[in-house]
């Protein structure tokens, strides 16, 4: 068996050398435009459960925060929107600069950076309880979603083991699945207590 280079671009090298592969040949590095190429079909990957989330914040739309109709709409798709990009393309591109070692844990401070972003665009109002319920729960869906996402590239990169992956899915998943349906629990609560006074 001959085992030749990671890339396939070193191909032509490995074969000119009398198919000797160097130490450069065979090292995985997973580089800053290493992760941008994998951006791209993350997305695409991605794409079509976020169109889902579109669908199912309409009906979401009129929990909370005053929010009503199309502009509550915007709102919740607006949010979703930037929850899914720190985790799909702001994760993988501050990958070495996110703290933890674990991608579901870089995957949470990648959702820190998205409620801030909320926060900076007044997506995030805090003003009266049914505001605070609301935003506890984006909160929430988003830390779980940006987290999941980064989860995600765990195939991608050389930097996890196949064990490690297991056991940072197994316990990720579950903890990403609480806060998830924990904040669906906080988007609904406000939309009970309107049913409970009617």
């Amino acid at each position: 068996v001959v085992y030749g280079p990671v890339r396939a671009m070193d191909v032509p090298a490995f074969l000119k050398d009398g198919m000797q592969a160097s130490k450069a040949m065979r090292t995985v590095e997973f580089n800053l435009l290493d992760r941008i190429a994998v951006i791209p079909v993350e997305v695409v990957h991605w794409s079509k459960w976020l169109l889902a989330l579109f669908a199912v914040s309409a009906l979401f739309a009129a929990v909370g925060a005053g929010d009503y109709g199309l502009q509550g709409f915007g709102k919740s798709a607006g949010r979703l929107l930037i929850a899914f990009l720190c985790g799909v393309v702001l994760g993988p591109i501050l990958f070495n600069w996110l703290p933890g070692r674990a991608f579901a844990v870089k995957g949470v401070f990648a959702g820190v950076i998205a409620l801030l972003a909320m926060a900076l665009a007044g997506l995030l109002p805090f003003s009266g309880a049914a505001c605070v319920l609301q935003s506890t729960g984006w909160a929430l869906i988003s830390l779980g979603m940006a987290s999941f996402l980064m989860l995600a590239y765990t195939g991608s990169s050389p930097y996890t083991s196949i064990s490690g992956t297991l056991i940072e899915t197994k316990i990720g998943f579950r903890l990403q699945a609480v806060a998830v349906v924990a904040g669906l629990v906080l988007l609904l609560f406000p939309l009970l207590i309107l049913l409970k006074g009617f």
